[in-house]
């Protein structure tokens, strides 16, 4: 079983958790601190604005320029198209299934994370070593359950194929990180008796 918890501003009273808002509140105390709680994944960069709008209020502060993250793009918004997961497949002589799921993770950004020839993390594993080592460097992914969890999501959908994946995560991490071996093997045996315990949980 898997929950999404959600940080919501507890009001007075029992009330039901489905009835309290799911908007964000700002806080200032007595002595000046500012404080944000509740609100939404969605909703960041909306919130992020309202904070530093309210911390300017209360510090008194210059406001040397307006707020511009509203039209920001997303890394691979640039030039996105519903149909570049076609120039995707064309680009790496892959099937349309491992395309799209390139192009929903990666946007127009994936040619520079997989550059020209990519190596898949093994037989049957539709999953680039190139992606591992992006996870690292860019996300910073500390662990194989983190890549395997956190950037990949392949341990919620596919825990066969996540643990096929162990071994492959584990040695490109090993060098990236600088693992020793004895971290490493640490890094495999916690994924794999993770795998073991939700494959339990499911009988």
């Amino acid at each position: 079983m898997f929950a999404g918890i959600r940080p919501l501003i507890s009001p007075e009273g029992n009330q039901d958790t489905k009835n309290i808002s799911r908007e964000e509140v700002i806080l200032v105390s007595n002595s000046g601190l500012v404080t944000m709680g509740g609100g939404k994944w969605s909703t960041y960069r909306k919130m992020a604005e309202d904070l530093v709008d309210k911390l300017i209020q209360v510090g008194n502060l210059e406001i040397r320029k307006e707020c511009s993250t509203k039209s920001y793009l997303y890394p691979g918004a640039e030039g996105y198209s519903e149909s570049l997961y076609q120039e995707i497949e064309k680009s790496y002589k892959i099937d349309t299934e491992l395309a799209k799921r390139l192009q929903n993770y990666y946007g127009t950004e994936v040619f520079e994370i997989l550059g020209k020839k990519p190596k898949l993390l093994g037989k049957g594993i539709p999953y680039f070593e190139e992606e591992v080592l992006f996870a690292a460097k860019e996300e910073f992914a500390l662990g194989v359950t983190d890549v395997l969890a956190r950037r990949f999501r392949v341990l919620f959908v596919d825990l066969d194929l996540a643990k096929k994946m162990i071994e492959p995560v584990a040695g490109i991490l090993s060098k990236q990180l600088k693992w020793n071996n004895k971290t490493k093997k640490a890094e495999e045996s916690a994924t794999l008796e993770l795998i073991e315990s939700l494959k339990n949980s499911y009988r």
